[in-house]
């Protein structure tokens, strides 16, 4: 099968839409992007709130492009609206079922299947989650309920773990085409709640059942990221 790629100007305006969608927490864009080169081109995010202009969509749109030219790595977009920032993340390596995907200044994520498991040099990172039930009933598309371990470090440096219960329900199904990445999904929802905390986690997910683009808690103080896979 030939593929034919869309016009730059196209592009950039569509991941630019993808962009602005993902700092209202939305989940779901059209695009295009090239693949080629293996070289790595990254952004560097800023985790901190100031006083300066955010990015423009544009100029987000313009860092994914680049991305997804410079690389044939798995490429993400994320946005984290605490502190009013949408980025580029890189797939740096594999450790067996784990993606890790980062910035230049060492900022990262690691994913399991598209599952959030650990953020480092975020803020309030989340040092580690146990995922498994949560993400067998959600790669599957299956209503159910799950046990969840987050742990987090507190004032004095000490891990402290929180268990929360989930509740997961699958939703209605719809087409992504987004980036590289053009599938029909469905919208999987996990509300979960502990003795302190509760929120709910968005996910959309393909046949394969892999979670392409979500909404998940990282940390009471950062609140939910957007991750939107481009690749």
């Amino acid at each position: 099968m030939i593929r034919t790629a869309a016009p730059l100007s196209r592009k950039l305006g569509d991941l630019g839409r993808v962009a602005a969608l993902m700092g209202l927490g939305l989940l779901a864009a059209c695009s295009n992007a090239p693949e080629a080169g293996k070289t790595t081109g990254f952004v560097k995010g800023i985790f901190t709130k100031s006083s300066a202009q955010p990015r423009s969509a544009e100029e987000i749109s313009a860092e994914a492009a680049a991305a997804l030219q410079r690389t044939d790595a798995r490429v993400i977009m994320i946005s984290l609206p605490s502190v009013e920032v949408t980025t580029v993340m890189q797939k740096l390596e594999q450790n067996g079922a784990y993606e890790t995907y980062g910035t230049a200044d060492r900022r990262s994520l690691t994913l399991r299947n598209g599952m959030l498991t650990a953020s480092r040099s975020i803020g309030s990172d989340l040092m580690s989650a146990d995922v498994t039930e949560a993400l067998r009933l959600v790669s599957a598309r299956r209503a159910g309920q799950a046990v969840r371990i987050y742990r987090h470090l507190d004032g004095e440096n000490l891990t402290v773990a929180t268990r929360m219960r989930c509740d997961i329900r699958a939703g209605g199904t719809s087409q992504m085409a987004v980036g590289e990445i053009n599938a029909t999904v469905t919208k999987v929802i996990e509300s979960c709640t502990g003795e302190a905390q509760s929120f709910e986690n968005i996910y959309q997910v393909d046949g394969a059942g892999r979670i392409l683009a979500s909404k998940q808690w990282l940390s009471a103080e950062r609140g939910a990221i957007s991750i939107q896979q481009l690749r």
